[in-house]
């Protein structure tokens, strides 16, 4: 190998290879992801109150109650990444890009 060249790495699967990009994997801590999730469950759940009468009709309430589910779980979820990204600016580790 010369200088310059680097060895490329793969990895094989069955008869499948596969080449593995030697890049390093973004360092985001999620908040803010996970707090745009959190906020259109929020708005699916505001945009669908004026048509409850026909859900109810139709027997698809339950997609009042998934977005209201999905917006708690998205709270906890960004109390979750909250508390981690403090975790580790506490324990000395680089702040995420994101």
């Amino acid at each position: 190998m010369t200088e310059g060249e680097e060895q490329v790495q793969t990895h094989e699967i069955g008869k499948r290879t596969y080449i593995i990009a030697d890049v390093d994997p973004l360092d985001v801590d999620g908040v803010r992801t996970v707090a745009v999730g959190t906020a259109l469950w929020a708005l699916g759940f505001v945009l669908l109150l004026p048509f409850y009468g026909r859900l109810k009709e139709d027997g698809h309430t339950w997609w009042l109650w998934t977005c209201v589910a999905g917006f708690g779980l998205g709270l906890a979820g960004v109390d979750y990444c909250r508390r981690r990204r403090r975790h580790r600016i506490e324990h000395g580790e680089p702040p995420p890009l994101g």
